[in-house]
């Protein structure tokens, strides 16, 4: 091999590492994780704040607005406005669904409870935006909270 092809051949592999670090690693520490769904919804307490799209009014619940905490073994506690309730959750892809839902029996005057545990049944899906968490079902929000 002559000089002058061993210098187009040195020229050759620095222009090839030279695009290695500049295209190629960069690119391996950018790769995007998703979040885990568990430690997003298991991050905190979650508070109510909206019905069917619509702000709630605090003074349908006079006792304090209601809440869910999602455990990491697939368990849920909370309040509904009146009653404290408990019980389990089930994630799929984007899929989330209550099971054994149950809350004391306590009676509050006022309280739109009814609604608001009607909501969880129906859940089938949910997504978490901009520190929203929204309860779905069939792709339709039903009730939304924010980090407590």
């Amino acid at each position: 091999m002559t000089n002058n092809n061993k210098s187009k051949s040195k020229l050759l592999k620095i222009i090839a590492y030279a695009f290695m670090i500049t295209f190629i690693l960069p690119s391996c520490s950018v790769m995007k994780s998703t979040p885990d769904p568990v430690k997003l919804l298991t991050s905190g307490t979650w508070e109510l704040r909206n019905i069917l799209g619509l702000p709630i009014n605090p003074l349908d619940f006079a006792q304090g607005l209601p809440n869910l905490s999602f455990g990491e073994d697939g368990r849920i506690s909370g309040f509904g406005g009146c009653n404290t309730l408990s019980g389990a959750y089930k994630l799929a892809e984007n899929g989330l669904t209550f099971d054994g839902l149950a809350a004391t029996r306590k009676t509050c005057q006022g309280v739109r409870e009814d609604t608001y545990l009607d909501m969880l049944e129906r859940t089938t899906g949910f997504d978490i935006k901009d520190g929203n968490l929204r309860l779905l079902e069939e792709g339709r929000e039903l009730i939304s909270f924010v980090k407590k």
